[in-house]
């Protein structure tokens, strides 16, 4: 008996997860974010920036002398029009995510995302 309710409980969880994740999909700020994540993954500037970025990484700021620094690197992705949107999208989804779990949080009576990550202890 034990079993079953675990299974009808996992199962109400997916089928409630996967209701929630289509309302998210439908609004226009989750449209925007995976429209500008997928802009600046397959933008070559970006992708430039962010190697130049790792290897400057890589290299240890002592043997890195000439050309741009780390923080010049990361100022001119930001500035990108692309990583703008992006970034903007970003503020938009963790609005979106904060309410929902402000939601949840509510009824389940407990935080609900500072409870979903693993403790020190288990």
């Amino acid at each position: 008996m034990e079993l079953k309710t675990a299974t009808n409980l996992a199962e109400s969880i997916t089928d409630t997860t996967h209701a929630l994740v289509e309302a998210l999909d439908e609004m226009p700020i989750c449209r925007a974010f995976i429209q500008a994540m997928d802009l600046a993954n397959h933008d070559p500037e970006v992708q430039r920036l962010l190697r130049a970025i790792y290897e400057a990484q890589g290299a240890g700021f002592s043997a890195r002398k000439s050309g741009p620094t780390l923080a010049q690197l990361q100022t001119e992705l930001e500035a990108l029009p692309v990583v703008v949107s992006l970034r903007q999208a970003e503020r938009g989804m963790r609005e979106i995510l904060t309410a929902v779990d402000d939601i949840i949080s509510q009824v389940a009576g407990v935080p609900f995302a500072a409870n979903a990550k693993r403790s020190c202890c288990g």
